[in-house]
């Protein structure tokens, strides 16, 4: 199979050696690279405005009251700090065994952590105003 390559797949950034095409194009390289951080500006920006609305309040607020901070609860579960924050986020499901030693440390049943609220701090503000 034969594929023609047009002027739309080289903006797109679709063709197989686009990393090559810099070297012999120079300005092909610069609209290529423009277009491509401008792409992942936005997946960065969507990415983190979808997290937000997320949170496990139970598990957030058991954690507070057993007294711990996220790295003394991801030291407990022998994982990392950024792990253990997605999953208080609600951004990571987190396997099994983690959520049998977190309802273990808190005394509360996984399903009750495992809650992720429908609000965020500011929902509420936000519906008044309008």
């Amino acid at each position: 199979m034969i594929t023609k390559w047009t002027c739309e797949d080289f903006r797109h950034n679709i063709h197989p050696f686009h990393h090559l095409l810099g070297r012999l194009y120079p300005k092909f390289t610069s609209v290529t690279t423009k277009t491509y951080k401008h792409k992942q500006q936005h997946r960065q920006s969507a990415h983190i405005q979808r997290r937000k609305p997320m949170a496990r309040k139970n598990l957030k607020e058991a954690r507070k009251r057993a007294g711990m901070t996220q790295q003394q609860m991801a030291d407990r579960l022998e994982i990392g700090l950024r792990h253990y924050k997605y999953i208080e986020s609600g951004e990571v499901v987190g396997n099994i065994q983690i959520w049998d030693e977190l309802e273990d440390i808190t005394g509360i049943h996984q399903r009750k952590l495992r809650e992720i609220s429908e609000t965020h701090p500011g929902k509420e503000d936000n519906q008044q105003k309008h």
